[in-house]
């Protein structure tokens, strides 16, 4: 048998190959939602009041936030890996053209962007797999975005998908996995529910 973590591991690997296979392949259905995430975003007070607003360059199975520069024009910044301290950075950019890719082939802002020194006047929008209402979420596994927030828990931070991948039942999860304030899909925005 199996420990309980292995156990928690294995389930979440199973959630990530099932979204692999089943998200959008339309890049119609993904613009129009991506444009429709964007337009609530930017409704909401939260996002309007931020003073820094981190993004992500999206890959195939996630929600494009690119279109914010055109519509809600802010400062942006968007996270770069350091794989050797296992860190997440976030730096600020003006244009996507700025972006080039980075660690495991994602669009990351380059060396010479400034470093954005966030705390609780900003707002993270983070991907995912996988979401529950509890706030809960399966990322890609590097454990990243989980270290930044241990690191740095008042910065509220809100999880970005498609409504279909928002789970009504609690997703597997680990002591050191970071839950998000909120969920924003094009279904709205839902606050997390407390965790007794």
């Amino acid at each position: 048998m199996g420990s309980p973590s292995q156990s928690i591991k294995d389930q979440k690997s199973q959630v990530r190959e099932a979204w692999r296979q089943t998200y959008p392949r339309d890049p119609q259905v993904k613009q129009k939602t991506s444009q429709q995430i964007c337009f609530l975003l930017t409704h909401e007070n939260t996002f309007n009041q931020a003073r820094y607003i981190c993004i992500f360059a999206s890959r195939a199975w996630e929600i494009d936030l690119l279109p914010l520069f055109d519509i809600s024009p802010r400062k942006y910044c968007f996270p770069k890996v350091n794989p050797i301290k296992k860190q997440l950075e976030f730096h600020l950019i003006s244009s996507p053209q700025e972006l080039q890719p980075g660690c495991f082939g994602i669009l990351e802002p380059p060396p010479s962007s400034p470093i954005c020194m966030l705390d609780a006047r900003d707002l993270v929008l983070v991907p995912g797999f996988a979401f529950d209402l509890q706030g809960y979420r399966i990322g890609s596994g590097g454990g990243y975005y989980d270290r930044f927030f241990a690191a740095h828990p008042s910065i509220p931070r809100w999880g970005v998908c498609f409504t279909q991948q928002i789970s009504k039942l609690e997703l597997a999860h680990l002591d050191h996995d970071a839950r998000m304030d909120a969920i924003i899909s094009e279904s709205g925005l839902s606050i997390a529910k407390k965790v007794e």
